[in-house]
This record gives structure tokens, C-alpha cells and sequence, in this order.
């Protein structure tokens, strides 16, 4: 599967898993578990390794001064 790919498919399952908290939250049931963390897409996590790696680090010793 390739990055993109697998980025839509956990698009799609974030969306589902906030639309069944919602709905639980709305009933006044309780949140399981494995709903409350939500999911990840992989290619957004990528993209924001591949923008910190790309600034290497310079720049922000400065800023905390």
C-alpha cells in the first residue's frame, strides 16, 4: 500500500471513529478505549518529518533568547 493510500484509508477511519463518538457521546454512553485515541495519517506524519529534517534545526536557539 502506498503512502497516500494508507493516508486516505486512516482519513476514513478517523472520520468514522469521531461519528461513533459523537454518537455515543450524544446517547450518554461511555467512550471505549479504543475509540478515544484518535488515528493517525501516516502521510501527514511524514510530510512533518520530512519539514523538520529539511529545516535542521537552525534558527530556533535563537528565538528562546
Amino acid at each position: 500500500m502506498t503512502l497516500k493510500r494508507a493516508g486516505i484509508e486512516a482519513q476514513k477511519q478517523e472520520r468514522l471513529r469521531k461519528k461513533s463518538v459523537a454518537q455515543l457521546t450524544q446517547s450518554g454512553l461511555p467512550i471505549p478505549p479504543e475509540l478515544e485515541d484518535p488515528i493517525t495519517d501516516p502521510e501527514a506524519d511524514s510530510r512533518s518529518e520530512y519539514e523538520s529534517a529539511s529545516e535542521g534545526g537552525h534558527g530556533s536557539a535563537w528565538e528562546w533568547e
